[in-house]
């Protein structure tokens, strides 16, 4: 149904035979189109649509009259890091606008290197945001500017931005610090209760090793599974399992897509 409904926002380049990336899939549309510049990769794949040389592209006018109907009738959106290296201003409009309609604005670091060079954008966000997620690393290197003793601690980096002030001022909304470390425990870190955070770490389910493929993609599958999760109304003990049966299924085969049997138990 309408409501039940996922959408994606691009920039879409022509490769070099001339053709568009595909729009099949049942996702959303009206990404933003210029045959001028070249996404930088040839063939049909999905890349044409995530490759950072159309990404360099993205106008914060795309956003404002294509895109900004589907941000109204959100009530779920997710922001890649990688974006703020292209238009921040467009990912803080959307996160405001989240925070002042009360709706979820998920971000993920993405990325150690987009911690270290684009840190001042990422904590922008942070007041708006309800999820933050990314990997053990990614956590650390956005803490290598604090310069504190406890930079180098997980469990103390989750606290400090779980403690972060929010942007609406509302002390009974959580803001959630999701921490994928490998094939340790993940951590989901929140303030609780008025003491202080909690953490919380959640097994990673066991893979043979002889049925082990690679983790590439891995953590943008584990935050997909995170947020069907949360799209199904889930706790976060449920979204958790969701994500780590989603990432569970990922790295035992080759490519990011998931096949019906992947679904995890209702």
């Amino acid at each position: 149904s309408e409501s039940q409904s996922t959408g994606w926002r691009a920039v879409l380049r022509a490769d070099r035979t001339g053709h568009g990336a595909d729009r099949d899939g049942g996702l959303g549309v009206a990404p933003g189109e210029d045959s001028d510049a070249k996404s930088g990769h040839s063939g049909r794949s999905i890349a044409c649509a995530t490759f950072s040389g159309a990404a360099r592209e993205y106008k914060l006018d795309h956003l404002r009259f294509m895109v900004w109907e589907s941000v109204e009738a959100a009530r779920i959106v997710y922001v890649d890091s990688l974006f703020l290296t292209v238009s921040a201003e467009s990912a803080k409009s959307v996160a405001e606008y989240c925070a002042k309609m009360g709706n979820t604005f998920c971000l993920n670091l993405s990325a150690p290197f987009l911690c270290r060079y684009f840190y001042d954008r990422v904590l922008t966000l942070l007041p708006y945001t309800d999820f933050l997620m990314g990997s053990e690393a990614e956590f650390l290197a956005l803490a290598e500017h604090r310069h504190e003793e406890w930079a180098g601690d997980i469990d103390a980096v989750a606290s400090w931005l779980g403690r972060l002030p929010r942007a609406d001022g509302d002390q009974g909304k959580r803001r959630h610090i999701v921490v994928t470390c490998g094939k340790e425990p993940a951590i989901v870190a929140a303030t609780w209760r008025g003491y202080g955070v909690k953490v919380q770490r959640y097994p990673v389910p066991p893979v043979k090793s002889s049925r082990y493929v690679g983790k590439d993609g891995a953590g943008d599958i584990f935050a997909g599974g995170f947020l069907y999760g949360l799209l199904r109304g889930s706790d976060i003990d449920g979204c958790v399992q969701m994500a780590l049966h989603a990432a569970q299924a990922a790295v035992q085969r080759v490519g990011p897509q998931l096949h019906l049997k992947d679904k995890p138990p209702a």
